[in-house]
């Protein structure tokens, strides 16, 4: 295993957890933020070869985070490995998330490895569209796994260069609690699903003469809260009860 991670540190992340798969290609890594107290559990990744699983610490709560992989040609003794790994992990914290590459549609109804997985410990996953999309295909074959405890404010893919990976990149956010917690109320924009459209028509049938009228500062006032009830109009929306730290 090559130990130099010079190369692939990250501003505001402590170093990755790496685990390669062979000398020249393939494996996985684990950022954490440097706000945040991490640290591998291997007896877990004991139980399952190709992953990695770190304990994440924040205020008096923590969870378990996994990076997994499942090669293409891998027998079914995975699943059972899959398993009773996360049973493992359920005994040491109700709280796991579980990510990466488990080359199985879970788009394609006959597929039921990863779905009764997710039955039996009262899992979910919360990524619905596909991840992998080529010339005849389109799969969802990179779920984001998640216990039923979190507050998740949204998940979904992103696109990523061909260059780079003919996988979409997979994304969740939670409501984190950080040290010195303070309980805030805010609002949180699902912008991905926005009728922009209506956003345009709404912009341009609006008389903006009107700003003309008033000084500087109420023109300033009236222009943001007329953007403000546009969007209220056309993205939804949510009220997020949250902590965050009291600090700057």
């Amino acid at each position: 295993m090559t130990t130099n991670f010079t190369n692939i540190e990250l501003e505001g992340y402590s170093v990755p957890f790496r685990k390669d798969f062979t000398a020249h290609s393939s494996g996985l890594l684990c950022y954490t933020s440097t706000q945040l107290t991490s640290k591998r559990l291997l007896d877990l990744e004991s139980a399952l070869v190709h992953s990695i699983w770190v304990e994440i610490k924040y205020a008096h709560e923590r969870l378990l985070l996994c990076a997994v992989y499942r090669p293409p040609s891998t027998a079914d003794a995975f699943w059972n490995n899959f398993n009773i790994c996360i049973e493992k992990a359920l005994d040491i914290c109700n709280k796991i998330i579980i990510v990466g590459d488990i080359n199985e549609d879970q788009l394609n109804p006959s597929n039921n490895h990863l779905k009764d997985i997710l039955l039996i410990n009262d899992l979910s996953n919360v990524i619905t569209q596909p991840t992998r999309v080529i010339d005849n295909s389109s799969t969802l074959i990179d779920p984001i796994i998640v216990t039923q405890n979190f507050t998740i404010l949204d998940s979904g893919v992103l696109d990523v260069p061909h260059n780079i990976s003919d996988h979409k990149a997979t994304y969740i956010s939670i409501s984190f609690t950080n040290i010195s917690p303070s309980i805030v109320t805010r609002k949180i924009w699902f912008y991905k699903r926005g009728d922009y459209n209506k956003m345009n028509d709404l912009i341009r049938e609006f008389n903006w003469d009107v700003l003309n009228t008033h000084s500087t500062n109420e023109a300033c006032i009236l222009f943001t809260n007329t953007i403000t009830e546009f969007m209220q109009q056309c993205v939804p929306s949510k009220e997020v009860t949250i902590r965050r730290s009291d600090k700057p």
